[in-house]
């Protein structure tokens, strides 16, 4: 049985936004993914402070509650089809997981703030103030938050890990009661984090990196060259070359000289790191306008047929076979342009007569079967 202490958070005054160097805004394959969109806005109105001796790791549990009681949806929504599972706590928290690094990944290349998302050796137990034994992930900083924001954090804490009512939650809050702390199991949770109160909606706020948009920036026309990023290699590219857009930094290169193909916006500037990543030479990159060449190939004279025009099938009769030959024989003149030799154009003769093969009593017994198998046998 333990007390209920209270869980440390940075204060505003030691804190400071996090900065990137782009945003998700120059990659069209995952602009308008909603979970990435969103994940970028909550790291937009974030403030922070590095880990340190004096300020405890912030757990990704911690970050994920944060996320979700300031008005941001689940990563993993819900099917409309109730009969359907629910994700778990864990799952959700996977998601999140990969959302954020992605959108750090993306917006800053290993550069700036990336340091502060990666993970930390964390304390054993450091959630047990809140009835949380265990050793959980940990990111290299730790999140601002207001009071009421706080209090809705360790409550939320408290509930996850037992059935408890709010009353006796309260009481542990308080101080007048003490719990008995366990080990974390997060399968099966699928529910809990509905029930977070939502203290402010940062959606409505809006996005503050707006301003690190690289479509914005006017573009330098001053040629410079980016260094290829495979090791050992000092091949170099202009950068007016066609993979160094703003507005695709997926673009993938091929090196000239160890011949690998990487993407475009790891080549590296004269300051030793990602041009789309340095302050100075992220606006030197190739401003002409991509337009797709249409194929020049002529049109061949089979192209207007469909597939199964040139196929002889069997239940076919005999006028329009007679139809197709000569359909034919008018497109092999035009393949041979220049050609004198004159259309070549069958006769509609008139049906064949197949001899009957059966006595006339079978005959009358079965009709139109002599005929009918003579027509299929080959004719010798």
């Amino acid at each position: 049985m333990v007390n209920h202490t209270g869980l440390h958070y940075p204060k505003l005054h030691n804190a400071r936004c996090v900065t990137p160097k782009v945003t998700i805004a120059s990659y069209p394959k995952i602009k308008n993914d909603a979970g990435l969109v969103q994940s970028q806005c909550f790291l937009s109105n974030l403030w922070v402070e590095e880990a340190s001796d004096h300020n405890r790791p912030i757990t990704w549990l911690e970050l994920y509650m944060i996320f979700r009681i300031r008005g941001y949806h689940k990563p993993l929504e819900n099917s409309s089809n109730g009969a359907l599972t629910r994700a778990t706590l864990d799952k959700q928290l996977r998601q999140f997981k990969r959302n954020i690094r992605q959108v750090v990944d993306k917006t800053m290349g290993g550069q700036g703030d990336a340091h502060l998302f990666k993970p930390r050796k964390g304390q054993i137990d450091a959630l047990k103030g809140v009835g949380i034994l265990g050793k959980h992930a940990s990111l290299s900083c730790n999140v601002v938050t207001d009071n009421a924001e706080q209090a809705a954090l360790q409550k939320a804490l408290v509930k996850l890990n037992r059935q408890i009512s709010n009353k006796k939650a309260d009481e542990y809050l308080q101080g007048t009661r003490k719990l008995t702390p366990h080990a974390i199991k997060m399968n099966g949770k699928t529910g809990w984090d509905s029930s977070l109160p939502i203290i402010k909606n940062e959606t409505e706020s809006g996005d503050r990196w707006e301003q690190h948009n690289l479509l914005l920036k006017p573009p330098e026309e001053t040629i410079v060259y980016y260094v290829c990023p495979s090791a050992d290699c000092l091949m170099m590219e202009p950068s007016s070359a066609e993979a160094f857009r703003h507005n695709d930094l997926d673009k993938k290169l091929k090196c000239r000289q160890c011949h690998k193909t990487t993407n475009a916006r790891n080549w590296s500037c004269g300051c030793n790191v990602p041009w789309f990543a340095c302050d100075t030479h992220q606006t030197f990159h190739c401003c002409a306008k991509v337009t797709k060449q249409k194929s020049q190939r002529e049109p061949k004279a089979t192209d207007l047929l469909r597939p199964n025009m040139l196929k002889r099938k069997r239940n076919k009769g005999h006028e329009e076979l007679v139809a197709d030959e000569n359909k034919r024989a008018r497109l092999n003149k035009q393949r041979t342009k220049g050609s004198r030799s004159e259309d070549v154009i069958l006769i509609d003769m008139p049906r064949p007569k197949v001899p009957r093969l059966l006595g006339p009593i079978l005959h009358q017994r079965f009709q139109g079967s002599s005929r009918s198998s003579a027509c299929s046998r080959p004719c010798k």
